[in-house]
């Protein structure tokens, strides 16, 4: 009889019988988190930020790594809207030819710019500019703060030289 059951059941559900809320397992994983309610662009205010002003570059055989030095911070101001989630993205260049793209997306700014780069054993400029911008979207897993109210408040630029080897 349980086994009869069980191949009833088997078949109601392989042929769609019972309701689709019944057939789907609740999702497991990261939330998606709405837009912030009550964040107004139109509304601004002055917040004080800290931004890196100098690059380091260390070379390691034909591997380079860039971080930002972090006595290097100055303070600049930017207009923010009200309730607004303020971001960084970090877009790395190595010259003379390569475009390492988008190394983070981040909510605040990251002392480490990216991971170990090959570089060869000429000499490159590593140029990294970092865009401050605010948006609506929580920073989230696989955030995408652009889909939302999302504007650019600032944009700074920094290079460094690795010598060759």
């Amino acid at each position: 009889m349980a086994r009869s059951l069980f191949w009833v059941a088997a078949w109601a559900l392989w042929s769609g019988c019972t309701s689709q809320e019944a057939t789907q397992a609740p999702y497991i994983g990261f939330p998606v988190l709405p837009p912030v309610e009550g964040a107004d662009p139109s509304i601004r205010r002055k917040q004080t930020i800290e931004i890196p002003t100098k690059l380091i570059v260390k070379r390691d055989g034909n591997q380079a790594i860039a971080s930002f030095d972090p006595r290097s911070l100055k303070a600049a101001e930017i207009d923010v809207g009200k309730m607004m989630v303020i971001g960084t993205r970090t877009t790395m260049t190595v010259l003379p030819d390569e475009e390492h793209g988008i190394i983070g997306l981040y909510d605040y700014f990251p002392t480490e710019v990216g991971d170990s780069l090959e570089v060869g054993p000429g000499a490159v400029e590593v140029q990294i500019r970092v865009e401050v911008f605010e948006t609506d979207i929580p920073a989230q897993h696989r955030w995408q703060p652009t889909s939302g109210k999302y504007r650019v408040l600032g944009e700074w630029r920094l290079r460094a030289t690795v010598l060759a080897r």
